[in-house]
């Protein structure tokens, strides 16, 4: 008797076809998944930020903002200085950029936008108005007072080259930062 050892061809073979199957169907859900995997990451991010500028200007006693520049796709951390008042322009005299995130670096076509949604986030879910440049707040900022509250309600709207979208926002004046999904019909938390 011997003992052989190792793989015969048509073991191989059918090993190899195996993980072809398998890879045929993994890949394509594998690439569908991407897109909102960046979406969730560039939404968490922006998440993060918010909370951080919050207690970053209750911690400093003084404003901080996110000024969110639509036109370049982008958002900036605002520093209005113990001696400055922000006044929603970035970069000028009275406010130091002291952080920018650009959309864009997440891939997938992340950025500003409704996507599939048809209604905004906010409770009375109201169709999105002609001409939104898909962030709600006054100025296109969110100001955080020394007291953790803001100035002014609202929220952000981000997509990707899917459609999938999130709102990110602080729907009351205590400045508590939520964020919604949107589902195919309704934004859920």
């Amino acid at each position: 008797m011997r003992n052989n050892t190792g793989f015969t061809l048509a073991e191989l073979m059918i090993t190899i076809a195996i993980i072809g199957i398998i890879s045929a169907i993994a890949i394509p859900n594998m690439i569908g998944w991407v897109p909102k995997y960046r979406l969730q990451n560039a939404a968490s991010d922006l998440r993060g930020e918010l909370q951080a500028t919050r207690f970053r200007a209750i911690k400093e006693n003084r404003e901080f903002a996110i000024f969110f520049d639509t036109a370049n796709n982008r958002y900036q951390v605002v520093d209005s200085g113990p001696n400055r008042n922000y006044d929603g322009l970035v970069g000028g005299t009275d406010d130091l950029a002291i952080k920018t995130v650009n959309l864009s670096q997440y891939y997938s076509g992340v950025g500003y936008g409704n996507g599939n949604a048809t209604i905004d986030a906010t409770v009375a879910g109201n169709p999105f108005p002609g001409g939104f440049d898909f962030v709600s707040y006054a100025s296109n900022a969110v100001v955080f007072l020394p007291t953790g509250l803001i100035q002014g309600m609202g929220y952000v709207y981000l997509t990707n080259i899917r459609g999938d979208a999130f709102a990110l926002g602080t729907p009351s004046i205590a400045g508590t930062v939520v964020l919604r999904i949107w589902d195919g019909g309704n934004w859920t938390q």
